[in-house]
């Protein structure tokens, strides 16, 4: 079972996702005694595993770090891409305090993944790393 809904592009770093437009920052903020001034925030993705049978369940996580301390609260969301094509909505998250997050899915598709945070308050939006997983079977 594959999830898709809203196509985005992704173009020399924009990514223009009208349906991801609130997926940003609420309440969101650095753990106290971070480093000043601040850096632009850092947005990792990492899989659980990078080759996976049809359907079965992988986990995309990672973190969003500001000046190496996590930013809590912030809402990531995921999008997926069969190359060459363009990314598509999968689902959002909030990080947690340690600004952590992950997201549990499958697909029956070889996919690239990517996880995006909005611009929003203070915070320029960010894009990970792209991961890519591999289906087989």
């Amino acid at each position: 079972m594959r999830r898709t809904t809203t196509a985005v592009a992704l173009t020399t770093g924009f990514l223009a996702a009208q349906a991801f437009a609130g997926v940003g920052v609420s309440s969101a903020a650095p753990v106290p005694a971070c480093p000043y001034p601040p850096n632009n925030p850092v947005l990792s993705a990492g899989l659980s595993r990078t080759t996976v049978t049809k359907g079965q369940d992988f986990t995309v996580s990672g973190t969003l770090t500001l000046n190496n301390c996590g930013v809590g609260s912030a809402r990531v969301g995921l999008f997926g891409r069969e190359a060459p094509g363009p990314y598509t909505y999968l689902n959002q998250t909030a990080t947690n305090a340690a600004g952590s997050y992950s997201f549990t899915f499958h697909t029956d598709e070889t996919l690239d993944l990517i996880v995006l945070m909005s611009a929003t308050g203070n915070l320029p939006k960010v894009i990970s790393n792209k991961v890519h997983v591999s289906v087989v079977g």
